[in-house]
């Protein structure tokens, strides 16, 4: 999880990049989450916000 933080970071931060494309990913990714894992077992709660 960490290599993909960094990736995502360096991403960020580079002037070449589409954010409504990452968005759109980490609002899945939150969904998915929200579908495996409903009872908040595994990912807590306040981990799991959407960004805009």
């Amino acid at each position: 999880m960490k290599q993909l933080e960094s990736k995502v970071a360096s991403f960020l931060t580079s002037s070449n990049y589409n954010s409504a494309r990452l968005v759109k990913l980490q609002n899945a990714l939150i969904e998915l989450l929200e579908f495996l894992d409903p009872k908040y077992i595994r990912f807590p709660k306040d981990k799991r916000s959407k960004i805009a």
